[in-house]
């Protein structure tokens, strides 16, 4: 896979986008706020503006401070690190990760860059390992089923992750990092404009050497799997005198992978989102917003047997929120996207798309909190889907509120699900394996409940959460006689809990967060593999001055891989330690995985091999960081 220079792609792919060439653009997002005294705001889980305290779902919200003094190395750890995530990766930095939220499927988490869909449409999920954490402002993770906004996919939750955005004031910074496996981190940004005009650009570059993917075992494998990645973002947004607001944002991430697939194996990927919205306040009353979208992810894989996958998906959004009386709104909503696929393999289908219209309202009656919600999609090759979410909540206390909400949501089939056409591997000892995509599939579909009780007093911010979910006809893979085909036939049900706590303690600050998940197959009765049963979180830090230190520890109970191997519970620890040496310059250390220890997330076995991923033990890296 070719790519141009990054900001010259970029650049081509607005001026050429047929969807773009005529848009007008501005982001959905809030800026984060630094002020405690300032009400959080939340966006995602109501897909208009929203107080956290009136949000009826469970909200973790990272902003960019919260970012940046992060243990986190990358994306995927960084999201690791949210209550009810569970992560599984394949190896060294950027190969193929999973994410598992509240205990549903990898492909059961929408995931939103500026409102975009991001996921591919042959394997149905995003390459969170390709995006970087230096381009981003802020992600809301809102727990629990969204699709009665948002569609399909949306069965666990919804991950929204917003770029950097621009500023009024005039600023610019530059960052570098080192690390452990020869890590090599580069960035830099520009940002600024008037009180009408804001505009944002940043750079990131990123290489590293890696480690071993795969198990040491003297096998031909037997070598560091390496990372280089670089990326651009953009926005620019603009107000007009009549309050109306037009704008534009752009993700662009290209990276070269190295994986254990062979000898000299890697993958190119190139992943794209562009975003143009206008929105419209018609009347005091009526606000109207246009969104123009189009996402692209490309993978070409070289090795003994090269493949090419690559997805452009473009969408359409009009949504106009009425104001009824204060606190009460009634939004209606118009949501289209066509996905098209490119590929080495011969897809019987390539093209597909997906109409839908919602309807929300929410609003308070007599100190009761309520949200409603309906939505119903219509997919070319499946038909019609109908969700609904219904939420109540009532302050049971000055600053405690109690909250139940049920939900229903659904999975589409992605394209190798339904088009993979039937292809025959024959291997030396006679076994030959079939496999073929399945048209008669049908979509996966959820029921959840969730009953949530939030309160801050005295300086203590906590939450507690019980949730079932129910998930019936998931896909996995079956055999028609002697095809091995995805079929619709297993039943999961998933129950947990979640208690967090946020406080100050003798001048340091602490947030602790405890997650049961039990998610079984009905028919089975075994747990679904990757997931730990139990985590249980400690996040400290505290300043000194100039200086502010950090720590993180983690402990994960056990998990099962896909045979079924029980893999051992473990627990890490991180430590983070940064200085000001002016107001412009700021140095950072971070030692993760301070002990060492030897864990693992994903192991495969077959009757005459095993696979174990590793992962990377202790890591180090120092950073600096300079504010123009």
């Amino acid at each position: 896979m070719k790519h141009q220079t990054l900001l010259a792609a970029t650049i081509a792919s607005l001026i050429s986008s047929p969807l773009l060439a005529t848009a007008a653009v501005a982001e959905l997002t809030t800026s984060s706020r630094s002020d405690s005294d300032v009400e959080e705001m939340v966006v995602t889980a109501t897909r208009i503006e929203q107080p956290l305290h009136k949000v009826l779902a469970s909200v973790e919200i990272l902003d960019r401070t919260a970012i940046a003094n992060s243990t986190a190395r990358n994306m995927v750890e960084l999201l690791g690190q949210v209550p009810g995530v569970d992560i599984e990766t394949n190896g060294s930095r950027g190969s193929t990760s999973s994410l598992f939220l509240r205990g549903t499927n990898s492909d059961h988490v929408l995931i939103l860059i500026d409102g975009v869909r991001s996921a591919s449409a042959t394997s149905g999920t995003t390459a969170m390992q390709q995006i970087p954490m230096d381009q981003i402002e802020r992600i809301e993770v809102v727990k629990g089923p969204r699709a009665s906004l948002y569609g399909a996919d949306a069965i666990g939750g919804v991950i929204q992750v917003f770029t950097r955005r621009g500023q009024e004031e005039p600023q610019a910074f530059i960052a570098s990092e080192l690390g452990s496996d020869a890590l090599v981190k580069v960035s830099a940004g520009v940002s600024g404009g008037t009180e009408q005009t804001k505009a944002t650009l940043t750079l990131a570059y990123e290489d590293t050497d890696g480690f071993d993917s795969t198990n040491k075992d003297g096998s031909a494998n037997d070598d560091d799997d390496g990372y280089e990645e670089q990326s651009l973002s953009l926005s620019l947004d603009h107000t007009f005198a009549n309050d109306w607001q037009v704008g534009f944002s752009a993700l662009r991430v290209e990276s070269e992978a190295d994986y254990d697939g062979g000898l000299d194996s890697y993958s190119d990927s190139l992943n794209q989102t562009l975003n143009a919205r206008l929105l419209a306040p018609l009347t005091d009353d009526l606000t109207v917003t246009l969104n123009l979208s189009e996402s692209r992810d490309e993978s070409e894989s070289f090795a003994t047997y090269p493949s090419e996958f690559n997805t452009q998906r473009e969408m359409a959004t009009v949504q106009a929120d009425y104001l009824l009386a204060a606190g009460n709104v009634v939004s209606l909503g118009y949501d289209y996207y066509e996905d098209q696929v490119t590929s080495t393999t011969a897809f019987t289908v390539d093209q597909a798309d997906n109409k839908a219209v919602f309807l929300q309202y929410q609003g308070e009656v007599q100190r009761v909190l309520l949200t409603a919600s309906y939505r119903s999609d219509d997919h070319e090759s499946f038909g019609r889907n109908n969700t609904k979410t219904v939420a109540v909540g009532y302050p049971i206390a000055d600053n405690t509120l109690l909250s139940v909400s049920y939900g229903t949501a659904f999975k589409a089939p992605t394209f190798n699900n339904l088009y993979y056409p039937y292809e025959a591997f024959s291997y030396s000892s006679g076994y030959v394996y079939e496999y073929s995509g399945n048209l008669e599939l049908q979509p996966e579909e959820s029921e959840s409940v969730e009953v949530l009780l939030r309160s801050q007093w005295q300086g203590v911010s906590w939450h507690v959460s019980y949730y079932e979910t129910q998930v019936d006809d998931l896909i996995d893979l079956g055999t028609v006689g002697t095809v091995n085909t995805p079929v619709n036939f297993s039943e999961v049900k998933i129950t947990g809990a979640e208690l967090g706590a946020d406080f100050t303690l003798l001048g340091w600050r602490n947030s602790l967060a405890l997650s049961y998940t039990d998610p079984r197959d009905e028919e089975t009765g075994d747990m679904l593999r990757a997931r730990s049963r139990g985590v249980v979180s400690w996040a400290l830090d505290r300043r000194f001055g100039d200086v502010e230190v950090a720590a993180l520890w983690k402990a994960q109970s056990y998990r099962y891989n896909q045979q079924g191997r029980r893999l051992s519970g473990f627990n890490t620890l991180d430590l983070r330690g940064s200085y000001e040496v002016t107001d412009q310059l700021q140095l950072t250390a971070k030692v993760s995985n301070l002990f060492d220890v030897d864990y693992v997330l994903d192991r495969r076995d077959s009757s005459f091999s095993s696979t174990i991923y590793q992962t990377p033990g202790r890591q180090f890296s120092v950073a600096a960081r300079y504010q123009f």
